[in-house]
């Protein structure tokens, strides 16, 4: 599997200069002081440390600092004249040959964070010092790190520290090989190996943890699937894709791969079954040969996916929640992953290739909300403007729903990307992530021209919703449309 690093883009030339500008403020603004150690620890999420000891490290490989981020610039220079006066003081003594202590330094992968002798690194670095002499202690992490990283690249490593713990993969470390290069490809992923789970508890009429049955899905699926892309030289024809790459593209697009449903795969409908292995069986190497083919047509369905930049379309779930007294509120959730962690958002469900709205607000609605009985909804307004989402070209489109909790019964149970749900009243809706204060906007106009006629507002309510309700709910959207006039 060697070969897996070499077909990568190359990741260890001393990244982090312009890493991190923090995380802790809005993504696309530019931030020159160094990264924070306290930054990085939160996506890396490492779970052993080891001390060292003394020895001697590049200083082209510390790129930030434990406590003093904010006193120097992202290429170490002191940011006040205060700071500098020490650091001109170091600068002298230095020149004279005076001989310094080790500086004391975190080592995260190849790179290190200052803990104590800022301003010796801060001079070492402008007399373009080579070596210098350190006490190190290690921070072990499984997530690989490169240098100069976009926010999509912070998402990235976001998404693999989390893959690798929800299924328990880390423990093979970077001999995993499994990094993708799209941050939504994760979730596909780990989406990927939960049905083979499922899959596998069925076939042995018992219940498969996830971690076990993930262990079993790398060995016997992904494993065979990565050597015979290596044997056949498939990544060849997409420079910086990977075959995590090429495995998520093959699972999603399997249907047309198949079938040949769809006139762009129609072509290769002969591979056949045996290039998505059932359970536990192995993977021909004739099918990868005939898929090489396949990679290597100009215009095939796999290239366009592969080598273009993909774009997202999420589907925003505008959801009101009506009591039994009739009061009608918004549901919201808390985020819990990066980009805008911990920010209030509308429930998201990113579509996969195989999925209506529909089905993509159902499947929201359940994994985000936990709800066995998800609203119908209808879809009421697009979005795409195109920096709405800081990591990369996303479409909005707004459905709205309406849910009726008869009784308090209806419980609502945070899943995916959620930490916490809030039933937020209409008057209260504070400042959300992206563009969803504009799609909550968007609904209520919807939803007020929907309300000015009762068969119209009565196909998209909930069934057993009582006759007062419903004229509750469509006194509701009059008020508001007289209130914002």
């Amino acid at each position: 599997m060697e070969k897996e690093k070499q077909s990568e883009p190359e990741k260890s030339h001393g990244w982090w200069s312009t890493i991190f500008e923090s995380l802790t403020e809005k993504l696309n603004l530019k931030r020159t002081n160094l990264p924070s150690l306290d930054d990085v620890l939160k996506i890396t999420h490492p779970e052993n440390s080891r001390y060292i000891g003394a020895c001697t490290i590049e200083v082209d490989k510390i790129i930030g600092s434990e406590g003093r981020y904010t006193d120097f610039e992202k290429n170490f220079l002191p940011v006040n004249e205060s700071l500098k006066q020490r650091y001109d003081t170091i600068k002298s003594l230095y020149l004279k040959g005076h001989l310094f202590r080790p500086i004391s330094v975190y080592k995260i992968d190849d790179y290190y964070f200052v803990r104590d002798g800022n301003h010796r690194v801060a001079v070492a670095k402008e007399l373009r010092q080579e070596f210098i002499d350190a006490e190190v202690t290690e921070l072990i992490t499984d997530v690989p790190i490169t240098k100069e990283l976009t926010p999509k690249d912070r998402l990235l490593i976001s998404e693999h520290s989390m893959f690798l713990r929800k299924t328990g993969l880390g423990k093979y470390g970077r001999d995993s090989n499994i990094h993708l290069t799209e941050p939504y490809f994760y979730y596909e992923m780990f989406e990927i190996i939960s049905e083979y789970v499922k899959l596998l508890s069925q076939k042995r009429d018992k219940e498969i943890s996830i971690e076990e049955g993930a262990e079993e899905w790398y060995r016997q699926i992904f494993l065979p699937f990565a050597e015979e892309a290596y044997s056949n030289d498939l990544l060849s024809a997409f420079p910086g894709r990977t075959t995590g790459d090429l495995y998520v593209w093959v699972q999603m697009h399997w249907a047309d791969i198949r079938h040949g449903d769809d006139t762009r795969y129609s072509y290769i409908s002969e591979i056949g079954d045996s290039i998505k292995p059932a359970v536990e069986e192995d993977i021909p190497g004739r099918e990868f040969k005939l898929l090489k083919e396949i990679l290597n047509r100009q215009h095939s369905g796999v290239n366009n996916f592969l080598r273009n930049k993909s774009i997202g379309i999420a589907v925003c779930c505008v959801l009101f929640h009506i009591d039994s007294f009739s009061n009608v509120k918004i549901i919201l959730v808390r985020r819990k992953y990066h980009p805008c962690e911990r920010q209030w958002s509308l429930p998201i469900g990113m579509m996969r290739h195989n999925e209506t709205i529909l089905e993509v607000a159902r499947r929201c609605q359940h994994n985000v909300l936990g709800l066995e009985n998800p609203a119908h909804v209808k879809l009421f307004s697009t979005h795409d403007k195109v920096d709405r989402h800081p990591f990369g070209r996303s479409i909005g489109l707004g459905v709205t729903g309406f849910l009726y909790n008869k009784s308090e019964q209806m419980k609502f149970i945070p899943g995916d990307q959620a930490s916490e749900i809030y039933l937020c009243p209409p008057d209260h809706i504070p400042e959300l992530v992206f563009d969803h204060n504009e799609i909550i906007t968007e609904s209520f106009r919807a939803m007020t021209n929907l309300a000015r006629n009762f068969d119209e507002l009565i196909n998209i309510l909930p069934p057993d919703i009582p006759a007062k309700a419903i004229m509750n709910v469509m006194a509701f959207f009059k008020h508001y449309a007289a209130k914002s006039g």
